[in-house]
């Protein structure tokens, strides 16, 4: 009679171990709490890949962790994700298992832990360190201005987002660009939220982009010509998948009438607002409106800025707090509010 044997799986394993230490803590203790670490990141691997469906039958190549902040957490959680083998000629290297095949895994997690199920927490683009992190550009400048003071009308930008701005790269869009960089403002939002890893687009591929989708004609590309909310829609939606909602203004003075739908927008759906008028191009970041006597502000993150990196520069000037007499009255405006997925 022949023995049973249990079916064994041999993966390399690359451990990413996290530990919170006072100072002076004995070195002895450190090297305790990290061989636990240890022990629990292995068993992560036999309570989520091997029993996921949707991983359990890929041939896994190697595992990989992460870690994630989690709201209202001050320790991250750490979790495995598998890799493919890519095969070419002469070798076999690990290649990542996209976030589209590991939605079984991340709903499960999602359970495990409490999360809402409307938008991605443990995607890979949500990790500590992930590339956009990286960034030279300033993370959210608003947070530094003074939000206290607004009332119960005040509804504000739900997540990070980079704020990008005329001049940056060393790229002279001055007098045209305003609109441009309000898209790429706002695509930085849905990276940040992990939404999508594609890398924000620069001008030229903005311009390809509406040239591949019918919007534009060939001269476009590499031109200095404007473009508006409705293009900033058609190439969210075009590369993102991403619906907007578009509102107009027939006047500057009818933008007083908008306090209740940007309430709505930013404590349901949290995007950047993208709004357009005459040559100019702005991104809203949140409103206080008080419906008892109609006073409205804007908070408004400027494109126009063309200063240094600097968020007490910034602040005040690329951004800040604006009234109804921040717009032309007499001209028209389109308002592009983002539609935030209903997805991890």
């Amino acid at each position: 009679m022949t023995p049973m044997t249990t079916p064994t799986l041999v993966l390399p394993v690359t451990f990413d171990l996290i530990g919170l230490f006072c100072n002076d803590i004995d070195t002895r203790l450190v090297a305790k709490q990290l061989r636990n670490r240890l022990q629990e990141q292995i068993k992560l691997i036999a309570q989520t890949i091997m029993v996921d469906k949707d991983t359990n039958d890929q041939d896994i190549h190697s595992v990989s962790f992460f870690h994630f902040n989690l709201p209202n957490q001050h320790v991250p959680i750490t979790i495995p994700y598998p890799h493919l083998p890519l095969s070419t000629d002469t070798t076999i290297t690990p290649s990542p298992l996209p976030d589209s095949s590991l939605l079984s895994l991340r709903t499960k997690l999602h359970q495990t832990f409490c999360l809402p199920t409307n938008r991605p927490f443990l995607r890979k683009t949500n990790r500590q360190w992930s590339p956009w992190k990286q960034e030279a550009r300033l993370f959210d400048p608003h947070v530094s201005l003074n939000l206290t003071e607004g009332g119960e009308g005040l509804a504000l930008v739900n997540g990070s987002y980079l704020y990008y701005h005329y001049m940056q790269e060393k790229f002279n869009d001055k007098g045209w660009g305003c609109a441009y960089r309000s898209l790429q403002t706002i695509w930085s939002w849905f990276r940040c939220q992990g939404y999508t890893d594609v890398p924000v687009p620069t001008h030229r591929e903005i311009q390809q982009t509406l040239v591949d989708c019918g919007d534009k004609e060939k001269p476009f590309i590499g031109s200095s010509e404007w473009i508006g909310s409705i293009e900033v829609s058609t190439v969210l939606n075009h590369s993102l998948q991403i619906e907007s909602r578009i509102h107009h203004c027939s006047r500057g003075a009818d933008i007083a009438g908008t306090g209740r739908l940007l309430q709505h927008h930013f404590r349901n759906q949290g995007t950047p607002v993208m709004i357009g008028g005459g040559v100019l191009a702005h991104t809203i970041l949140g409103v206080d409106y008080d419906e008892q006597s109609g006073d409205i502000k804007f908070l408004i993150l400027d494109p126009h800025y063309t200063g240094p990196e600097d968020i007490n520069l910034i602040n005040g000037k690329g951004c800040g707090w604006k009234g109804m007499n921040f717009w032309d009255q007499n001209a028209s405006y389109n308002l592009c509010m983002p539609i935030r997925p209903q997805e991890i």
